[in-house]
């Protein structure tokens, strides 16, 4: 399997399984007010008198909702699913395309991403439109489906003795999870046989990076995240490779999207000397916060960094430090251009909220936001060619050193 190819596995095994957001469609018919809510207008508003409105105008919808409403489309439009719609509309007014407001099922997903691990059976599936059925679309190594004989192309037939036919490919994902230990029954159809799978779910890491020795003595690294697991395996691969008698590396965080800014300053750790300021943070109220490496053990080899305009948020936190602390060159085209971080908070009942909380600068105070970095080799990738033009210039500028 060359390398192209490998780093496309890592890839689709970073794009966890999404749910499906639906929509909805407005009418425009107006109805007879009897009473006007909220009219009182001051000067000076309150939270709490924005908040006391809030409830007041809610309750009435309600009201009009539970003795008018015709639900035509006969979706049975439950009250919970108004809630959670209203709040994620509130928090949508904010007009921030990075805030968020994540009902449970959609936390713990997001969660799950952020860490890169999950509690599962270890397979990638996918809905099949004509058999109506979801198909395993890839078996992770070491996962409990993979030991158990689970393959690639099976089609899942029953989950604990129910027949799945037509159930929804994100229903089916949160069926295979669970809680740690516990245990789960597949029937899939291999074939013209069908087999059954007494499987025990258990904690599983994404694989999130991807490394070789090419060209003789240079290290390739490709991350496809910034996930909490990629701190462990970028360690590994790092001493791999050291151990292997690498002169160079090239670092590939090309449509890498960021993740968690403490992985960033973990990896950075790896890379350059202690003390040096990954980033820094100022908030709403003006606060200043640094993130420094404190480890003493850092790699000596030049290094190149592959990025694109997918390269976004803590991969240019990443791209941009290692440019600035150990000279590192970036190689491709400039970069998406997000400098400001998101924190979640979790709202006590499995539901959480994503809110955009401060701009990050690199050491020399530079912020990137809608900006981007400028590469210091600027490379297109031909769409119709076949050779990693991108790639290939790191590798002649890395040679051209020695």
């Amino acid at each position: 399997m060359n390398r192209l190819k490998k780093i496309l596995l890592v890839s689709m095994s970073f794009v966890l399984i999404l749910s499906a957001c639906g929509g909805y469609e407005k009418g425009t018919d107006d109805y007879k007010k009897e009473e006007n809510i909220a009219t009182a207008e001051s000067a000076e508003k309150t939270a709490k008198d924005y908040n006391r409105e809030l409830e007041d105008k809610i309750t009435v919808i309600q009201k009009l909702i539970d003795e008018n409403y015709l639900d035509y489309k006969e979706n049975n439009t439950e009250l919970e699913d108004a809630y959670q719609n209203a709040v994620k509309g509130y928090v949508a007014s904010l007009g921030d395309k990075y805030s968020e407001y994540f009902p449970p099922e959609k936390a713990s997903q997001y969660k799950e991403s952020i860490d890169g691990s999950f509690v599962g059976i270890g397979v990638y599936a996918g809905f099949d439109n004509e058999e109506k059925r979801v198909v395993i679309t890839r078996v992770m190594d070491n996962g409990p489906a993979y030991e158990a004989g689970i393959q690639m192309d099976d089609i899942v037939m029953s989950i604990d003795g129910k027949d799945v036919y037509g159930v929804s490919l994100d229903d089916i994902v949160a069926m295979m999870k669970g809680v740690e230990g516990t245990k789960v029954k597949l029937t899939v159809k291999r074939g013209e046989d069908e087999l059954t799978f007494d499987l025990i779910r258990r904690k599983i890491e994404t694989p999130t990076i991807y490394g070789e020795m090419i060209d003789g003595d240079l290290g390739y690294i490709y991350i496809a995240a910034f996930d909490t697991v990629t701190v462990k395996q970028f360690s590994q691969m790092i001493d791999e490779l050291t151990e292997a008698g690498m002169k160079g590396l090239i670092i590939d965080i090309r449509d890498n999207g960021g993740g968690s800014l403490y992985s960033v300053t973990e990896i950075s750790d790896r890379l350059l000397d202690k003390d040096k300021i990954v980033l820094y943070t100022i908030d709403s109220k003006g606060k200043r916060e640094d993130s420094k490496t404190t480890k003493e053990d850092k790699i000596d080899v030049p290094v190149a960094v592959l990025v694109n305009q997918n390269t976004a948020s803590a991969a240019e936190v990443f791209a941009g430090c290692l440019r600035l602390h150990m000279n590192a060159v970036l190689v491709g085209s400039t970069t998406f251009g997000k400098g400001i971080m998101q924190q979640i908070y979790p709202l006590g009942d499995g539901s959480s909220i994503k809110l955009t909380v401060a701009k990050w600068y690199l050491a020399d105070d530079t912020n990137i936001q809608d900006i981007g970095l400028e590469p210091d080799l600027a490379v297109e990738q031909p769409a119709d060619s076949t050779v990693d033009e991108v790639f290939e210039k790191a590798i002649e500028y890395l040679r051209s050193l020695e």
